[in-house]
């Protein structure tokens, strides 16, 4: 039989007119609302953009969904790398290059890192019980709300305490202080809606009792993400405690903390969200003495992409960047306030 000709949709597209984006079966109703509401409607007003950064930055979307976007519209050529999740390295790069970090509200602790706590990566801050790991975890479960026109992600917070260590009284504390900083720093741009509710409203607190809690919170994350768009850091605080109280047979543990880092690390890379974990120190006998390090052991030490050694030193608080592959290895003074975290202010002089 001879071939019926081309309608509708199928019509324009072979005679080389305009391709509305809801037709494309790649593409969720969620996120072509998304890019109708900043104007792209049609396959041309994607490919008019310099590109994936640039199509995130203007519509508004993630960087994996602009990327996925250009891969549908222009037919997807190379279903291999497409099937194995590869990229070019331009792509990793332009990715880096318009990637947004959690202010820990030490400017000093912001520039170690480049900008904050990374958004896709795990972050890792060990210590002695006191110097402050869980008031970090805190101070970025409120910081993440930080909106954008402060330099912030606008996102809220998963808080997954193992200790019972959450204080929503002194998390409320810091909140009233990041609202006044947000106040001054949108004199100009004012929001009514920055408010403490919604900032608490925006911190999901869990408290796991045992390994299995902690494991089976972990495995059900991507599914809490997918269902909570806005949430752009989960805090583990602690994810020792569990793990160095509940077993005898160190085999099983590794494999299961293994797993649970894997698991983390998909969880960051696909969804874009900081994961922040403490990790408490333990004491290692070394031919020469011995030596605080921290817990977990030596294979757990390459899951996280940044670690971070609280230690004191002359009663003061520094923070020093044990591990990173791109920023420079440096050790800076902090402090715990009412306020939270802050740079540790310079000495008076005469």
């Amino acid at each position: 039989s001879n071939p019926q000709p081309a309608t509708g949709m199928d019509e324009a597209a072979a005679s080389g007119g305009v391709r509305e984006l809801h037709t494309y079966a790649g593409l969720t109703p969620q996120l072509v609302g998304k890019l109708g509401r900043a104007g792209f409607t049609t396959k041309d007003d994607v490919l008019r953009m310099q590109g994936i950064t640039a199509l995130a930055q203007e519509a508004g979307v993630t960087f994996e969904e602009a990327r996925l976007v250009f891969q549908v519209v222009r037919g997807a050529p190379n279903r291999f790398q497409e099937a194995l999740g590869g990229r070019t390295a331009l792509e990793l790069l332009s990715q880096e290059a318009a990637r947004v970090g959690i202010s820990t509200m030490s400017p000093a602790i912001d520039q170690m890192l480049h900008g904050g706590i990374p958004l896709g990566k795990l972050t890792e801050f060990c210590g002695v019980p006191g110097i402050g790991k869980t008031q970090f975890g805190m101070q970025l479960a409120v910081s993440v709300h930080t909106p954008a026109t402060c330099h912030g992600v606008g996102g809220q917070c998963v808080y997954i305490d193992t200790e019972g260590s959450f204080s929503s009284e002194r998390v409320a504390e810091m909140a009233r202080h990041l609202i006044t900083f947000v106040q001054t720093c949108q004199q100009t741009q004012p929001q009514n809606d920055f408010l403490l509710e919604n900032i608490m409203n925006g911190i999901y607190v869990y408290r796991v009792h045992d390994y299995i809690q902690q494991l089976a919170l972990v495995h059900i994350l991507p599914t809490f993400l997918v269902e909570h768009p806005l949430v752009r850091l989960v805090v583990l605080d602690s994810v020792t405690f569990h793990f160095r109280h509940e077993f005898n047979d160190m085999g099983l543990r590794t494999r299961l903390l293994t797993t649970m880092a894997q698991s983390l690390m998909a969880t960051a890379a696909n969804s874009n969200v900081a994961v922040v974990l403490t990790n408490q120190v333990t004491t290692r006998i070394e031919p020469t003495g011995s030596k605080i390090v921290p817990a977990l052991g030596e294979s757990w030490a390459h899951t996280c992409t940044n670690r971070v050694d609280l230690l004191w030193q002359d009663n003061n608080r520094y923070a020093h960047l044990y591990k990173s592959p791109y920023c420079k290895l440096a050790t800076v003074p902090f402090t715990v306030t009412a306020e939270g975290i802050r740079d540790q202010p310079a000495p008076c002089t005469i």
